[in-house]
């Protein structure tokens, strides 16, 4: 339970690949909990009764937050151009080799997981750092 919490904030950390903060994440994390149809206790840090959540749940919270924060369309497809223009104000990197990483990421995640937009985004998040840099 704390795991998906704890996941969720070092994913957007860490993975600095995509234009999103902890902060982002900490804020549509509720809801998207819910959505998800987590046991929002999950959130309590004193709470140890809150069920674990299943891998599919955890991914839904993924495809969630990016959606709200406007990385994932609604349809379940990476905003490219959102994205791009996001990271790029943000990071001193070749553009051309970062949109050729991250098409080439998406592309391999859509390969794998099909067009189901949970899993595109658990998968996206959890892609190798060097499939972006």
């Amino acid at each position: 339970m704390k795991s998906l919490i704890i996941f969720v904030f070092c994913a957007a950390a860490v993975a600095h690949k995509i234009p999103i903060t902890p902060k982002d994440a900490e804020k549509f994390l509720p809801e998207c909990i819910l959505e998800s149809g987590l046991d929002p206790a999950i959130l309590s840090k004193r709470n140890i009764t809150a069920r674990e959540p299943t891998p599919r749940q955890e991914s839904c919270v993924f495809a969630c937050v990016d959606k709200k924060t406007g990385v994932m369309k609604e349809n379940g497809k990476y905003d490219d151009q959102f994205v791009f223009h996001s990271y790029l104000r943000n990071h001193q990197i070749n553009p051309d080799t970062w949109r050729t990483n991250f098409y080439e990421t998406v592309r391999a995640c859509e390969r794998y997981v099909g067009k189901d937009a949970c899993k595109l985004a658990a998968c996206v998040r959890r892609m190798p750092r060097y499939y972006w840099t």
